[in-house]
C-alpha cells in the first residue's frame, strides 16, 4: 500500500502566487496525496483562488503567523508523510515520488530533505546552490549552518512531527530551522541531491526581513544550549552557527539601516536598531571602527 502524503500550503496574502504552488503539486508523479491550503487571514483574495481547484481543501482562520498556519494544516492532515510547502514556493514534478521511495528505504530518518534551485520572482530559474549531502551528525551541522532553504525541500514522517510538538509559534519564520533541529537530536536524517523544489526569492519575502530573521534564528538558537550536553564539538558548532547567523543577517540589516539614514527614512532604520543592539552588537562595533580606521577586524572568537 503506497504512504499517502499531505502538502500543507499556508498562505497569507499571496493570492498571485498560491495558483503555481497548487498547480506544482497537482503536476506531480506521485498521486497518492492531498492539498490543504491554510488561509492565514488573507485579505487579497486567495479563497477565491483557491476555489478555483475542486480538489484542494481549504482552511480558513484568523492570522496566527507562519507557525500557526503550518501547525493548522498539519492537524487537519491526513498522510502519513508530510510537505510544508509555502505559497510562494514550487515543487518540482518528481519531489514527492523521491521523497516517499527515500524515506521508504530509509525508515529510521527523522525527515527527508532534496536539492533546491532558487527562482526570481516571475518564475524563472535563478540558480542551484550547492548541495550539501547529509554526513555524519546532523544535528551537529545543522547547529553549524542551516542549509535548508525551506521546509518545502523536506519530507517528514507525520509521526515524527507530531513527536516534535510541531511548530514553535514564537519562532515564526526561522521555526522550521528549529523543527529541523529538534528532530535532528533524536533521528538520522536522508537526503538526495536531485532537484526537487524551487525557491522564491523576491524583495518582500520574509526571508529578506533581516531584522526579524536575525531575531528569531537567534532565538532558535539560544534554545539549543542546554542540549549541548557539555560536548565541545557541540559547543563549537553552536558558536559556529550563531557567529554564521549574525553574520548573514546582521551585515544586511546594517547595509539596509545605512541606506535608510542615508535617505532619510529614520523611522525605519530606528527600528532596526533593538535587533542589531541585542543580537549583533560586534557587528555595530566592527563597522564603527572600520568608518574610523578604515580597516576589517576580525572579531570572530572562538
Amino acid at each position: 500500500m503506497s504512504k499517502f502524503v499531505s502538502v500543507v500550503i499556508p498562505c497569507y496574502n499571496q493570492a498571485h502566487y498560491v495558483n503555481e504552488a497548487i498547480e506544482s503539486v497537482l503536476a506531480q508523479t506521485y498521486r497518492n496525496y492531498e492539498i490543504i491550503v491554510v488561509d492565514d487571514g488573507s485579505t487579497d483574495g486567495t479563497a477565491d483562488v483557491v476555489a478555483r481547484y475542486p480538489s484542494v481543501r481549504l482552511v480558513r482562520q484568523a492570522n496566527k503567523g507562519i507557525s500557526g498556519a503550518r501547525n493548522a494544516g498539519l492537524w487537519e492532515s491526513k498522510g502519513d508523510y508530510l510537505v510544508f510547502l509555502d505559497a510562494d514556493d514550487r515543487l518540482l514534478p518528481e519531489a514527492l515520488e523521491i521523497g516517499v521511495d527515500m524515506l521508504l528505504a530509509n525508515p529510521e530518518c527523522g525527515f527527508f530533505v532534496g536539492h533546491v534551485r532558487t527562482i526570481h520572482a516571475d518564475g524563472s530559474v535563478w540558480s542551484t546552490p550547492e548541495f550539501r549531502p547529509v554526513e555524519g551528525d546532523y544535528y551537529l551541522s545543522l547547529l553549524q549552518r542551516n542549509d535548508i532553504w525551506s521546509p518545502g525541500q523536506v519530507m517528514y514522517p507525520r509521526a515524527v512531527v507530531v513527536q516534535a510538538g510541531g511548530f514553535n509559534r514564537l519562532a515564526g519564520g526561522a521555526e522550521d530551522y528549529g523543527l529541523n533541529l529538534r528532530i535532528s537530536r533524536t533521528h538520522k536524517i536522508c537526503s538526495d541531491e536531485r532537484l526537487i523544489f524551487e525557491y522564491r526569492v523576491y524583495d518582500s519575502s520574509m526571508s529578506n526581513n533581516y531584522a526579524l530573521m536575525l531575531k528569531q534564528t537567534m532565538q532558535v538558537l539560544s534554545r539549543q544550549k542546554r542540549h549541548l550536553n557539555g560536548r565541545p564539538d557541540y559547543e563549537t558548532a553552536y558558536k559556529i552557527g550563531r557567529y554564521t547567523a549574525q553574520t548573514y543577517y546582521g551585515e544586511r540589516l546594517l547595509d539596509a539601516t545605512v541606506d535608510q539614514v542615508r535617505g532619510g527614512l529614520w523611522r525605519s532604520a530606528i527600528h532596526a536598531i533593538y535587533p542589531l543592539v541585542r543580537y549583533y552588537p560586534k557587528g555595530i562595533a566592527k563597522r564603527a571602527l572600520r568608518k574610523v580606521t578604515g580597516s576589517r577586524p576580525s572579531l570572530r572568537k572562538f
